[in-house]
C-alpha cells in the first residue's frame, strides 16, 4: 500500500471538487455529453505539435468541429499556441479563464479541452 494513503484516497478525492477523481468524472460526462461526444468519439485524431517537450497536444477533428486537449506535464508554467478556431474552454483542471485562441500560458500539471470550428 502506498504510504500517502490516508492523504490521497478515494474518500479525500470524492469530498474535493477539484479533485482528480472529479477530474475524471468531467471528463467522462463530457464524452458521453451529446453535443460534444460523437466528436470525442468519433472524430480523427491528429498530433497537435508544441514547442515544448513536456507538453503533449492533440486534436479531435469530425467534420467543422474540432477539439484540441493539451497536457503539461512539467512543474512550471509552459507557454502554447493556440490556433484561432479555438473558442470555448470545455473542461480543465484549473479554473483558468480561457479568451481565445493564441497564446495560453498552462499552469504546472495543467490540462485543458477546447472546442472550436474550422
Amino acid at each position: 500500500m502506498n504510504p500517502n494513503y490516508k492523504e490521497i484516497n478515494v474518500r479525500q478525492q470524492r469530498e474535493a471538487p477539484r479533485s482528480v477523481l472529479q477530474f475524471y468524472r468531467e471528463l467522462i460526462r463530457l464524452r458521453k455529453d451529446g453535443k460534444y461526444g460523437s466528436l470525442i468519439v468519433n472524430g480523427s485524431f491528429l498530433p497537435y505539435e508544441v514547442e515544448e517537450t513536456s507538453v503533449i497536444a492533440y486534436q479531435r477533428i469530425l467534420g467543422k468541429e474540432r477539439l484540441l486537449a493539451v497536457h503539461n506535464f512539467q512543474n512550471r508554467e509552459s507557454a502554447v499556441k493556440i490556433p484561432e478556431a479555438y473558442r470555448e474552454k470545455l473542461i480543465g483542471n484549473y479554473d483558468c479563464p480561457y479568451a481565445g485562441g493564441g497564446r495560453y500560458d498552462l499552469k504546472s500539471y495543467e490540462c485543458i479541452v477546447l472546442y472550436g470550428l474550422a
